[in-house]
């Protein structure tokens, strides 16, 4: 996930952390760091927008963050570990005995859910072949491939702590369920809203497909009273979620179906991200039975929704929905074809023939799916362990001056104007809120980046139209200043002096 050099500085392995950490630091830090009512405010990393993402995880990392340094706040590189090692032991532990144990539920035995889990782990389409298996290139990282379907441990897992969070939830939620708690589970499987809204789709989605395939037995009792209790907890979080969406720039929950944007065709798509797993999930609907059937029906269908509508501005993040998909055909991929491939003894009138080519090239064909089903993802692994177009976080400077900032006296609810460039110190580490934060994470999440940053890379090109005047009409109280822009100094007075920068104070 992360390496550490010689001299400090911090490392992502992973575009995806890289992008995207900074934001779920500076929402981590901000319950560190402010007041725990802050989410009611603007967006910490954009002004003036209404904060509406899923913070139940990052005010859990905080809280155990806060509980692991004694009941103390911890300074913002412990912060930064504490999330990452949280991170690895629920990707690496709790996703594996998640899925085990579900696994167990549905009625797989040992080997079948050993078999299932390195399936799913090691999900990922053929793209892989045309880097020519090259060790040095990292497929998730390479654009021109234009993959959908990536590796879900390197890109969703690690990068994405509000996804692990919901499994747990998840996990929960079904716990209940079995204890025939069913209105305690609906309300713990409701609030999936403010942990993971993708899981919270998917856990929707099935529940009802699992409902309509089971129409003739159900009793609907403890149906209405799930149902009732999910909506009502989902109601809060759908009315936080979408408050005030005027300020995107980009559509949400669009029709759009194909993905195959950037591909020579529309069978290039699929072989490329999907490789054979669309021919043997179909199999595995056929072949498969009771329980796995419904549920690799429901996963089918789930896949196919998630490739026409895209539930957030950018098609990419489907792959949360396609991860639930995945999950549930590969059951019945193992149950109902690789199984019976290996049990499968072809006869011959010939007694050798059977004994040898019979009893053995089903076997031959079981190995060669299961290798075929993993190779891209394990690849993809493998690059990403070994640091393959690895790119910077932080510096031991970063550190220091967050540190120094969080001693001094400031308000913590005050906006900042800082550079619009990834993991600066001051939000992501400091937990204050600026004007407009890294402006690739603004762009996918559908807010107007280029009005959001104007401010930042005015301050960033050292524009003199930058005045007091300006900064109090745009309610900004503090301005983080490089080493080459300390001509600024006139605006306000110095809250915290470093030899990477200075901070100032204009005034309320």
């Amino acid at each position: 996930m992360f390496s550490v050099d010689r001299g400090g500085n911090w490392f992502a392995y992973n575009s995806g952390i890289y992008g995207d950490w900074c934001v779920h630091l500076t929402f981590i830090n901000s319950f560190l760091h402010r007041s725990w009512l802050w989410w009611l405010q603007d967006h910490p990393l954009a002004q003036g927008e209404p904060f509406r993402y899923p913070f139940l995880s990052h005010a859990l990392t905080a809280l155990i963050a806060w509980v692991a340094g004694g009941f103390q706040v911890p300074q913002s590189a412990e912060t930064v570990i504490r999330t990452a090692w949280y991170t690895s032991v629920l990707a690496l532990a709790f996703v594996p005995w998640l899925f085990w144990k579900g696994l167990e539920i549905i009625g797989l035995n040992w080997v079948q859910r050993a078999l299932a889990i390195f399936i799913f782990t090691g999900n990922g389409g053929w793209g892989i072949f045309k880097l020519g298996l090259d060790p040095n290139k990292f497929p998730t990282n390479e654009s021109s491939l234009n993959l959908k379907f990536s590796n879900f441990l390197i890109w969703q897992w690690l990068p994405q702590r509000s996804f692990l969070f919901a499994l747990f939830h998840l996990a929960l939620g079904i716990y209940f369920w079995r204890k025939k708690r069913h209105i305690l589970s609906g309300l713990v499987l409701g609030l999936l809203i403010f942990s993971h809204v993708h899981s919270w789709i998917a856990t929707g989605f099935l529940f009802w497909m699992l409902v309509l395939q089971s129409l003739k037995k159900i009793k609907w009792q403890p149906i209405l009273k799930f149902s009732a209790a999910f909506a009502f907890s989902s109601l809060f979080g759908l009315a936080f979620e979408f408050r005030n969406r005027t300020g995107f720039s980009q559509p949400w929950n669009i029709f759009s179906p194909g993905w195959a944007q950037g591909h020579s065709s529309f069978f290039d798509f699929w072989w490329t991200n999907f490789g054979i797993s669309i021919p043997l999930a179909l199999c595995g609907v056929y072949f498969s039975k009771g329980l796995v059937k419904k549920l690799a029906i429901s996963g089918l269908v789930l896949g196919l929704v998630a490739c026409v509508i895209q539930f957030q501005p950018y098609d990419y993040d489907n792959l949360k929905i396609i991860c639930y998909a995945y999950a549930l055909l590969v059951p019945g991929i193992v149950t109902g074809v690789i199984v019976p491939l290996f049990n499968v003894t072809w006869k011959f009138s010939n007694k050798v023939a059977t004994n040898t080519i019979g009893k053995y090239s089903g076997r031959f064909l079981a190995v060669t799916a299961i290798v075929l089903l993993t190779v891209s993802g394990y690849w993809d692994v493998t690059a990403f362990l070994n640091g393959a177009q690895k790119s910077h976080m932080f510096s031991p400077p970063d550190f220091a001056m967050a540190e120094a900032w969080v001693a001094s006296i400031h308000d913590p609810d005050a906006v900042a104007l800082t550079a619009p460039r990834p993991n600066h110190w001051l939000p992501a580490l400091a937990g204050q809120p600026v004007v407009a934060g890294y402006a690739g994470w603004l762009w996918t999440w559908g807010i107007g980046w280029e009005k959001q940053t104007k401010l930042g890379r005015m301050l960033e090109d050292g524009s003199h139209d930058i005045t007091a005047e300006l900064l109090h009409a745009h309610k900004i109280r503090y301005v983080a200043l490089d080493p080459n822009r300390l001509f600024y100094m006139t605006l306000g007075k110095s809250v915290m002096t470093s030899s990477n920068g200075v901070v100032i104070d204009i005034g309320e």
